[in-house]
């Protein structure tokens, strides 16, 4: 359908697609742009890192609505290659956007709130 008066959505990889929006009927595109999507989904609370052919990225979804909640990335990977987890938007692992795992180990990170006064949440790390 047209929902934003007429959209092309293109598959990019699995985590993004690019859209082309045109604000003035069917014509030429005048909105381009690129979607994320997380890897992660509400139901993922244990999530094993399987072994990779090459380094990978984890994108977490946004951890707004889940303060409190802990999520376990089990790194199963015998390979030599890295899983790198990657907050969503400007959400913090940690100290940084990015974390690193390391073969054999569960991570376990907490969605924890910014401030009570701002809007907006990172994930703690528990366990590394």
């Amino acid at each position: 359908g047209y929902n934003c008066t007429s959209c092309v959505i293109k598959p990019a990889s699995p985590t993004q697609i690019t859209y082309t929006a045109s604000t003035t009927g069917l014509g030429n595109g005048t909105v381009f742009g690129t979607i994320s999507i997380p890897t992660q989904v509400d139901a993922d609370v244990h999530v094993n890192l399987g072994t990779l052919g090459s380094d990978q990225t984890y994108l977490l979804q946004t951890c707004v609505g889940l303060t409190g909640q802990d999520i376990y990335l089990n790194n199963t990977n015998t390979a030599a290659h890295v899983w790198t987890l990657q907050g969503w938007g400007s959400e913090n692992i940690g100290a940084g956007n990015t974390l690193a795992t390391t073969n054999g180990h569960v991570i376990v990170l907490q969605s924890t709130l910014v401030s009570s006064s701002a809007a907006g949440c990172n994930w703690t790390i528990l366990q590394q």
